[in-house]
Parts: C-alpha cells; structure tokens; sequence
C-alpha cells in the first residue's frame, strides 16, 4: 500500500513514541528531533536568562526522551536494521552520523522486531535516561579550567553544581556569572552582604577580625601544562624547568563559624594587603583559594576582575567532583586522577 502524505500531529507523534513496534518515516522522526532539540536548547540556553524557562526546557527533554528513541527504534524497524543499533543513540560523536543516518537513508522494507525481552530493557533504559535528564533541572556540570581555586579544585575537575536556589552561605563555593561578561566563574564566598573585608599581608580581615590560619606545609604538583589552555603553575619556589616540582605554601584557614579549608600562597602579591571593602546590600564577596593566582572580587572588573557580585548572578553551590584528569580530556583514562572521584567540596 502506497504511503499517505506527512502531515504533523503532535499527539499522534508522542503516542507512537511509545509504539515500539510501528515504523517511523524521515518527516515524523525529523518532528520529534526537532521537538527534542528544541526543549534541549531552552534547557541548556535558558537558563542564562530565565531559571523557570531553564528547569522547563529540562522538564520538556525529560518528556520527550521516550517518544524519541522510540522513533529511534520505529526507524531502525522501517529500514529494517537491528533495533540494537539504538545504543549509538547514546555514543558521542558517532550518534550525530546516526542521526543523520536515520534522516537520510529511505525506509520502506520490512519490519525486524527484536525479541520482546530487548524492548522491555529498551524501555527501561530509555525511563532511566529519561529521570536522569529531568534530575538536571536540580543541577548543572562545570569544568575547572583553571587554578584559582587550588588545592580545593584541580584544573581538569570535573564538579557537580546544585542549582537549589537557597541563600548565600559564608564558606561555600559557588559557580557565578561575571557581572560583566556573564561567563561562568568559581570561587569561594568569604564576604556576605554588610561584612567588612580587608587583606593584611595575605590574611582575610572579615568584620575587623583575622581569619585563623594553620601552617599545613607544601602543596605540590609537577611543572606542567594542565588543562586543555596548557595553563601552568605558579610557584613558591620560584621558576622551575618543565616536569620539576611545583611548591606552594598551603594553609587552613578557620571562617568564623569554625568551619575549614586550604590556602595557598605563593609570595607577595599586590592583592595582599588592601582597604577595607564593605559588601553592598543584594551582593557578596568572592575569593579564590590559590590566593596570589585568583583575580576575585578584591580586583574591579575594570581591572580584571569581578568585584562585588550580585546574589542574583549565582548560578548554584558546587557540591562535589564528579570525574577529574589531569590530561587534555576526559578520555585519556590514563590521566584520570581515581582519588577524586565523587570527592565532596568543602
């Protein structure tokens, strides 16, 4: 029997994302990869502009992600091919020459059905990928791609950041917007709104009281390129050839509520010692854990660095290192850095 003409409904097209047996022509999956596309833009794009048009974009994907890899398998049926082809929907790069594959290539053969067991674990598989992708509405991934915030965040971490929107909490890092140029940066908050913040020879002097800080020893990684910009260090113990030993002096430093963390210095620095910076109302104050290699809110944007930040301009807490290598990629398992994995941030 010859094929009707295409014509777009919706319904029709979300219904028979669940029909894994059917088939699907280049014009209907052509539909729901739009559809798709579309909610993942307002999800990875939105939120720039709009929390709420960010967690719906991410809600719509969530949506979508069945009734799409069940046209997946409707097209894999109506070219006749294995619908275990369908994992190269979940392998990077190679499912883009899928996709276009399963766009281009005409169907009309006849349907392979795979086993019922296979599409009851195709199924579950794709409710799986499904509550996954409607979690990220709760949190965002960040790449460190520098070393501002040593030894608390390695170039090369890969950090899981909570979107839950709760007030700022003095200690906590956070993932912020530039007030300027609204890239992404990370940074410890030492100053909320109202605190008074000053530098005496490289120690934080909050409400006219110095942070406690602990001599913790040497801080040391090799001299070398980090990250895929081939940053490379800065050292206490002044320049030193490529694969030598990098120091730095490291240091707790005790918040007022008692609560811990590590500082670097690396020497006298001009950010050392400053006035005193009152924090506006609506803002806080940031500063980086590698201290002589942070441009935070001690310097003015017009000067490099950010300022005092908008509360509003906070994208979320950063909450734990998910994956970490100290290779130019996530690929090279070889530099995978094991001992932190899944590591809490504190």
């Amino acid at each position: 029997m010859a094929r009707t003409g295409y014509s777009f409904n919706p319904v029709r097209l979300f219904a028979d994302g669940y029909d894994w047996m059917g088939r699907s022509g280049r014009l209907s999956f052509l539909s729901i990869l739009a559809l798709w596309a579309t909610a993942a833009g307002l999800a990875l794009w939105g939120g720039h502009n709009s929390r709420a048009a960010e967690i719906s974009g991410w809600f719509l994907v969530a949506v979508l992600t069945v009734p799409y890899f069940g046209h997946v398998l409707r097209r894999l049926n109506d070219l006749g091919q294995t619908g275990w082809l369908w994992l190269l929907s979940l392998v990077p790069y190679l499912n883009i020459a899928f996709v276009l594959a399963l766009l281009l290539l005409p169907g009309g053969r006849r349907n392979r059905h795979e086993p019922t067991g296979f599409r009851v674990l195709g199924f579950a598989a794709s409710f799986v990928v499904a509550v996954l992708i409607a979690s990220r509405a709760l949190w965002a991934p960040y790449t460190i791609p520098a070393g501002s915030m040593k030894p608390t965040l390695l170039v090369g971490d890969y950090v899981i950041v909570s979107l839950l929107r709760r007030p700022p909490e003095r200690g906590a890092v956070y993932v912020f917007a530039h007030p300027v140029n609204g890239q992404d940066y990370v940074a410890r908050l030492i100053g909320l709104p109202g605190d008074r913040v000053q530098m005496v020879d490289g120690v934080v002097v909050l409400n006219g009281t110095p942070l406690n800080q602990t001599d913790a020893g040497l801080f040391t990684e090799v001299m070398e390129p980090q990250g895929p910009a081939r940053v490379l260090p800065r050292c206490y113990n002044g320049a030193v050839g490529p694969g030598a030993i990098c120091e730095k002096r490291l240091w707790i430093e005790t918040l007022p509520d008692g609560r811990q963390h590590g500082v670097l210095n690396i020497g006298q620095t001009h950010v050392d010692n400053s006035g005193e910076y009152t924090v506006p109302a609506g803002h806080v104050f940031f500063l980086g854990d590698n201290r002589d290699n942070a441009t935070d809110s001690r310097i003015a944007p017009s000067a490099g660095g950010y300022g005092f930040v908008p509360e509003t301009l906070i994208r979320g807490r950063a909450a734990r290192v998910l994956v970490s290598t100290a290779g130019q990629g996530y690929l090279e398992f070889w530099n995978w850095r094991p001992d932190r994995f899944l590591k809490g941030i504190r």
